[in-house]
Order: structure tokens, then C-alpha cells, then sequence
């Protein structure tokens, strides 16, 4: 990247809903920047999560995975 910033993800639920086991509550994702792992501000709906992902100056690759099933 050419400076620091953030990046805004909406993900649909019928693409990608991450529960935890039979209590329905969404799981955390864990996301990496530059293999690093980093906190983010997350909303969801009953239609998407919506995950806010900072990160700095010189920034390569955003990884986001679900830890559970999906």
C-alpha cells in the first residue's frame, strides 16, 4: 500500500456464515495482515457481517479465515 487505511468488507451470510458448534452465535474470523494477526471492528445483520480490517503503510496481503466449519 501507499499509506495506512482500512478496509470495509460486507459478507453475505448465504456466502459466508461461520457459526459455532450448535449454539448458532457467530464465530470470531481471524485476520492477518502480512501474516500478523490484527483486531477489526465487526457489525453484522441477520444478512451480512461486515468486518472493518486497518492496516499500515506498505501493507501486502489481508487474510481472512473462519475457524470453524463452515
Amino acid at each position: 500500500t501507499t499509506g495506512d487505511g482500512r478496509l470495509v468488507l460486507k459478507i453475505p451470510r448465504t456466502l459466508l456464515d461461520s457459526k459455532s458448534g450448535g449454539s448458532n452465535q457467530d464465530t470470531k474470523f481471524i485476520v492477518l495482515v502480512d501474516k500478523q494477526e490484527v483486531k477489526y471492528m465487526e457489525t453484522t445483520s441477520i444478512d451480512a457481517r461486515t468486518l472493518t480490517i486497518p492496516f499500515e503503510l506498505g501493507a501486502k496481503k489481508i487474510e481472512i479465515t473462519a475457524p470453524v466449519n463452515i
